[in-house]
């Protein structure tokens, strides 16, 4: 992930400060700028202390549009992996529906929404369209060295 990306999650409570100073303790190398030995330096208490490292990290990484995607993907793929753990899995959906401000890729998952085939629908079709959605997302997310 990029610092960009991470900051966009930060901002949007889809990953916490702790969670960001693991990250970068964890890619942190002898060639990493002054900055992500700050960052890795934290104990993540302070948001506003990750924040503004995060803003001087990323100040040249930018694409909003690759950035909601990953995170879309990264909590799709998460809630899909642990289904189990929520009594309506497909709510949970709903709301990140809405949290993301209702992207068109996310339809096909969302139950009030009309299915792909008429009369089709339910649970398994749902999970299919889930299943789908999320690979998807990687084949788009994943570097190209053809492109």
């Amino acid at each position: 992930m990029s610092w960009a990306e991470l900051a966009y999650g930060l901002d949007r409570h889809f990953i916490s400060s702790r969670g960001v100073v693991d990250y970068a303790i964890d890619s942190l190398s002898i060639d990493s700028p002054e900055a992500h030995y700050e960052l890795a330096g934290l104990d993540g208490a302070d948001p506003n202390d990750v924040k503004d490292l995060l803003a001087r990290l990323s100040r040249s990484e930018r694409s909003e549009g690759r950035m909601r995607c990953i995170w879309i993907y990264l909590t799709l793929l998460w809630v899909y992996r642990n289904q189990d753990s929520y009594s309506d899995v497909f709510q949970v959906a709903e709301l990140l529906y809405a949290d993301f401000d209702y992207p068109e890729c996310m339809a096909s998952i969302i139950r009030y929404m009309p299915p792909k085939q008429p009369g089709r629908g339910g649970k398994t079709e749902l999970l299919e369209n889930w299943r789908v959605l999320l690979e998807d997302c990687r084949t788009r997310l994943l570097p190209n060295p053809g492109r």
